[in-house]
C-alpha cells in the first residue's frame, strides 16, 4: 500500500515584491504521480539539525535492526521512538506516526491525493473555482488557457478574471428581465439564442440577444454548481 502510486497537486507560485514585502500567491496546480508513502512523507515536520533542515523523523538502522527515530529540543539530539526487525516495518510505522499527526492536521490542497489524473484534474478546477471567485466552467476555461500559452503570471490571470467579471455583470444587467424568459437546457449556444428569439414577443438587439443568451447560460451554470454541491 505505502508503495501504490497516486496523483497529487504541486501549487504553482507568483511572487510579487513591494517594497521590503514579497507576497507569494498560488496561481494554480500541476498533477504529479508519486507514491503513497512519499506523498504523505511530504508532511513530516521539519526542523533545523547539525545536518541542516531536515525531516524531525528518520530511519537508522543499526546490526540489522531499523529504529524510528526523532530529532528533539534543539536539533542536537535524537530519541528512538520504535525499533523493527526490517526496514519495511520501520516505515510503515514512521508513515503511521506522520499520517495521524501531521499528515491529518494539515488540510491545504497539497496534502490531496487521487487515484487518477481526471480526478486531480477536477480538484484543481473546483479549487481554483472557489480562489477566483467563477464558476467551474470559467475556471477550467482559465486553467486550459495557461496550458495553451504559458498564461501563469497572475497579473495577467487577474486582467482575464476582472475582464470575464464585467462581461458577466454587464450581461446580467442587460438582461436582467429576461433571465426566466426560457427553462435551462443542455444545448449549444446557438440553439439557446434560437430558444429566446422564438421566446421573445419582439425582435431585440443583436447586442442584447447575446447578452441574454450569456446571462441564462452563466446563472443555469452557477445553479447546477451549487445543487452538485448541496447533494
Amino acid at each position: 500500500m505505502l508503495n501504490n502510486k497516486i496523483f497529487a497537486l504541486k501549487p504553482l507560485y507568483n511572487i510579487n515584491v513591494s517594497g521590503y514585502k514579497a507576497v507569494i500567491e498560488v496561481t494554480g496546480y500541476t498533477i504529479v504521480k508519486r507514491t503513497l508513502f512519499d506523498h504523505v512523507m511530504r508532511s513530516s515536520i521539519r526542523m533545523p539539525t547539525p545536518y541542516g533542515y531536515i525531516p524531525r523523523l528518520h530511519l537508522s538502522e543499526q546490526d540489522g535492526m531499523y529504529s524510528v527515530r526523532s530529532w528533539t529540543g534543539e536539533g542536537f539530539t535524537t530519541e528512538t521512538l520504535s525499533t523493527h526487525q526490517n526496514r519495511h516495518d520501520a516505515e510503515a510505522a514512521m508513515f503511521q506516526l506522520v499520517y495521524e499527526n501531521e499528515f491529518m492536521e494539515d488540510d491545504s490542497p497539497e496534502t490531496y491525493f487521487f487515484e487518477t489524473p481526471d480526478e486531480a484534474g477536477a480538484a484543481i478546477t473546483r479549487i481554483m473555482s472557489d480562489t477566483w471567485n467563477v464558476d467551474e466552467e470559467t475556471a477550467h476555461s482559465i486553467l486550459q488557457k495557461q496550458k495553451m500559452v504559458a498564461f501563469s503570471r497572475s497579473p495577467q490571470i487577474q486582467s482575464y478574471i476582472e475582464g470575464y467579471r464585467e462581461k458577466i455583470d454587464s450581461s446580467l444587467e442587460l438582461a436582467a428581465d429576461y433571465l426566466n424568459l426560457i427553462p435551462p437546457a443542455m444545448e449549444k449556444y446557438n440553439e439557446t439564442c434560437s430558444r429566446i428569439i422564438q421566446a421573445l414577443d419582439e425582435p431585440v438587439p443583436p447586442k442584447t440577444l447575446h447578452a441574454i443568451a450569456f446571462a441564462l447560460r452563466y446563472t443555469w451554470r452557477k445553479e447546477a454548481q451549487q445543487t452538485r454541491t448541496h447533494t
